[in-house]
C-alpha cells in the first residue's frame, strides 16, 4: 500500500515538472523570437516557389512557366499556405517570412506543452536551439523548414501520447506533402506505432490517415504527369557517380561542423543517449533521424549551409525532451553552458548577427552560407536603412516587333519572380522538363547540375516547332511536349505519362504524332517596305507563307488584307488599289494569314505591311 501510495506521488510530481510554466516559457520563446528576427531573410530559391504562387493566385495555374505545366517546387503544403496567405496580402517577402516565425514558435511550443517531461529540460533545449544556426537560419528563408518543425512537433506530441495511428498517419502524411523525403524522420515512428495500436480496423484508419498525401500524388500525377517534383528529377538524374556524391555528402557534414557546430553535435549526443540509456521508445526517432541523416549524405548534401540538417537536429530536440532521466539541475547548467559554448566558438553566432553580417561567399566545395550571402539583399533588418529591395528582372530579349523571346538563365529565382511571362528556360534543370532527364555538365556544383542547350531548343520555345537538331532530344522533347503542355485528358499524353514514369526513353526512329496544337508559318514580305508608283498601280510586293517549319503538312493558307481574301495561295501580290493624290503617304495594311495543317490544327498571323505611296499615286483602302 505504502508502495503504491509512493508510487502514486512520485508519478504526479513528474506529471506536475512535465510542463513548462506560462511565464518561463513566454520568456523563452521571446528570446528566440528576438533571435530569429535578428536573423530573418528570404532566401534566392524561395523566389522560385513565390513565381508559381503568383501565377496561381492570376490564374494561370500552379505553374513556373505559364506555357507549361511544371512543378518547380519541392514542397506542396508550403506553397500552398504561402499561396493562401499571399492571395490577400499580395506580396511574398512578409508573408513568408511571418508565416515561418509563426511555425517555428509553434514548434517549440508543442515540445515545451506536450512533449517534453521534465522542465528541467527547458533551459538547455532553448539555448540548443538558439545557438543552433541551422535551426535560426531556417526559421524564415522563405522555405519549407518551419513548417516542417511545426508537422514533426505534432507529429510526436501524438506519437508519445496517443494510440491512435490514424491520425498518426494523416500528419506523417502533411510532412511528406511538405517535402517527401521528410518522410524517412518520421515513418520509423508510425511503423511502431501502427504495430502497439490494437485496434482491429487500425489499417482503415491508416488508409484513412494517407488521404492527404495521395491526393497530392494524384493531382500531381493528372496534372503534371509526373509523381514527384520536377526538381527530383534534375538532382536525381545527373550522371553523377553515386561515390561523388557520397563524398560531398561528407563535405556537407564537415562544414556543419565548421560553421554550425552545436547543430550536428547536439544530434549526435541525442542520438547515443538513446542508445546507451536504452529508451526503446525513442529509439524509432532516433532511426529516423540516423536513416534522413544518411540519405543527405548519399545525394550529396546540398549547397545551402544546414539546410538539410534543421529537420534531424529538431527531431533531436524533441527526444531530448524526453530525456528525463539523465536530468538534474547540475546537469541541466552544464549543458546549456556547454551549447553556450559551442554556439558562440563559430564563426558568426547566431546571437550576434545583425542588419549587417559578413559576406559569405561559395566555398570551394560548392556550399555557401545562404543567409549571409543573400542577406545583405533580402534580410530583415536591411529594409529600415536601404527601403524594399527592387526584384531584379533579366533584360528581356526582343526581336524587332517587340516580341520577347524566350532566354536562358542560371539564376531563376529572384529574376525569374520578375521577369513577368516570360519564358525562361532553366539551365539548371529545376523548371525544365527536358533538360532535367538529360546528363548535367562535368564541372558541377552540388544543386547546380548545369546542362547544355540542345541546339534548336530555344527556337523551339519560341516558335512552338520542334527545331531540336538531336533526333533523340526532339522525340524526348515531343513527348514531354505532349505531358507538360497538351490538352490533360487526351489518350496521347496519358500513353505518354505512362511511358516516361515506366522510363521509356524514345529515340529518333519512334513515330510520334505531332501534339502541337498551333503553327507557326514564316510570315515574309518583300520588299519591305512595299512601294506604289504611277496611276492605279499594283502594290510591288509579295507576301509568302510558304516556308512553314510546320512538322505536319500545311494543306491550305488564305490570306485577308483590306476586305480582300486569297484562299489556297502562298505566294500572290498585294491587290491594292489608288488614286491620284498631290502628297506622298505612308500606310500600315494589316495582311493576316490563315494556315490549316493536315491534322486540322489551324491558326492566324496577322502583320502590318508597310505600303508607301510615290509621286501621283494615293493609297486608298
Amino acid at each position: 500500500m505504502l508502495t503504491a501510495v509512493c508510487a502514486d506521488h512520485t508519478a504526479t510530481r513528474a506529471n506536475d515538472r512535465s510542463h513548462v510554466p506560462p511565464v518561463p516559457l513566454f520568456a523563452g520563446l521571446t528570446v528566440v523570437l528576438l533571435v530569429i528576427v535578428r536573423n530573418a531573410w528570404v532566401s534566392e530559391d524561395a523566389y522560385i516557389t513565390f513565381r508559381t504562387i503568383h501565377n496561381f493566385v492570376n490564374g494561370d495555374g500552379l505553374r513556373w512557366n505559364v506555357d507549361e505545366r511544371v512543378q518547380a517546387y519541392t514542397h506542396p503544403l508550403w506553397m500552398l499556405v504561402v499561396a493562401g496567405v499571399y492571395r490577400f496580402t499580395g506580396e511574398p517577402y512578409f508573408s513568408s517570412i511571418a508565416l515561418s516565425i509563426a511555425c517555428s514558435l509553434a514548434a517549440i511550443w508543442i515540445v515545451m506543452r506536450r512533449i517534453i517531461t521534465d522542465r528541467l529540460l527547458a533551459l538547455p533545449l532553448f539555448v540548443t536551439l538558439i545557438f543552433s544556426k541551422a535551426f535560426i537560419d531556417y526559421s524564415t528563408s522563405g522555405l519549407e523548414n518551419a513548417l516542417l518543425f511545426a508537422l514533426l512537433a505534432l507529429f510526436y506530441a501524438l506519437y508519445f501520447r496517443s494510440r491512435h495511428c490514424g491520425w498518426l498517419t494523416a500528419v506523417a502524411a502533411l510532412v511528406g506533402m511538405t517535402r517527401i523525403d521528410a518522410l524517412l524522420l518520421v515513418l520509423p515512428s508510425l511503423a511502431s506505432a501502427i504495430k502497439r495500436d490494437r485496434d482491429p480496423h487500425r489499417w482503415l484508419h491508416v488508409a484513412a490517415g494517407l488521404l492527404p498525401l495521395a491526393s497530392w500524388e494524384a493531382f500531381s500525377i493528372v496534372y503534371y504527369g509526373f509523381p514527384f517534383p520536377n526538381t527530383a528529377y534534375a538532382k536525381l538524374a545527373t550522371g553523377v557517380r553515386g561515390s561523388a556524391l557520397a563524398m560531398q555528402g561528407v563535405r556537407y557534414l564537415v562544414d556543419s561542423l565548421r560553421n554550425d557546430t552545436i547543430t550536428l553535435t547536439a544530434t549526435a549526443v541525442v542520438g547515443v543517449l538513446c542508445v546507451a540509456r536504452r529508451e526503446l521508445a525513442l529509439h524509432p526517432l532516433s532511426i529516423g533521424i540516423a536513416l534522413y541523416v544518411a540519405y543527405v549524405v548519399l545525394v550529396g548534401g546540398d549547397f545551402m549551409s544546414g539546410r538539410f540538417l534543421a529537420a534531424p537536429f529538431f527531431c533531436a530536440m524533441i527526444a531530448a525532451s524526453r530525456l528525463d532521466a539523465v536530468i538534474d539541475r547540475r546537469s541541466a547548467a552544464l549543458a546549456s553552458v556547454a551549447s553556450a559554448a559551442l554556439g558562440l566558438l563559430v564563426p558568426v553566432p547566431t546571437i550576434v548577427s545583425g542588419a549587417d553580417p559578413p559576406r559569405a561567399w561559395v566555398e570551394p566545395s560548392g556550399i555557401a552560407d545562404e543567409r549571409r550571402y543573400y542577406y545583405h539583399l533580402t534580410g530583415l533588418l536591411r529594409l529600415p536603412a536601404d527601403g524594399p529591395w527592387p526584384v531584379i528582372p533579366p533584360p528581356p530579349v526582343r526581336d524587332g516587333d517587340g516580341v520577347v523571346h524566350a532566354f536562358v538563365s542560371s539564376n531563376i529565382g529572384i529574376s525569374g519572380f520578375g521577369a513577368g511571362s516570360a519564358h525562361i528556360i532553366d539551365d539548371l534543370a529545376l523548371a525544365d522538363a527536358l533538360l532535367a532527364r538529360l546528363p548535367a555538365k562535368p564541372d558541377w556544383r552540388i544543386g547546380h547540375y548545369q546542362r547544355n542547350i540542345p541546339e534548336g531548343y530555344r527556337e523551339t520555345v519560341d516558335a512552338g516547332i520542334n527545331h531540336i537538331k538531336d533526333p533523340e532530344i526532339a522525340a524526348l522533347y515531343d513527348e514531354l511536349w505532349r505531358v507538360t503542355a497538351g490538352p490533360i485528358w487526351s489518350w496521347d499524353r496519358w500513353r505518354a505519362i505512362v511511358r516516361l514514369n515506366l522510363g521509356h526513353r524514345p529515340t529518333g526512329a519512334d513515330r510520334i504524332r505531332s501534339p502541337l496544337p498551333t503553327l507557326k508559318a514564316d510570315f515574309q514580305v518583300t520588299p519591305s517596305p512595299c512601294t506604289i508608283s504611277g496611276v492605279a498601280a499594283t502594290v510591288d510586293c509579295f507576301v509568302d507563307g510558304s516556308r512553314s517549319d510546320s512538322i505536319q503538312p500545311i494543306t491550305a493558307y488564305s490570306w485577308a488584307y483590306a476586305g480582300v481574301v486569297e484562299a489556297d495561295n502562298a505566294r500572290l501580290n498585294l491587290r491594292l488599289s489608288c488614286s491620284n493624290t498631290s502628297a506622298d503617304r505612308t500606310a500600315l495594311v494589316p495582311v493576316t494569314l490563315t494556315v490549316v495543317n493536315a491534322a486540322g490544327t489551324r491558326d492566324t498571323i496577322t502583320k502590318s505591311v508597310t505600303i508607301t505611296k510615290r509621286n501621283a499615286c494615293g493609297y486608298v483602302e
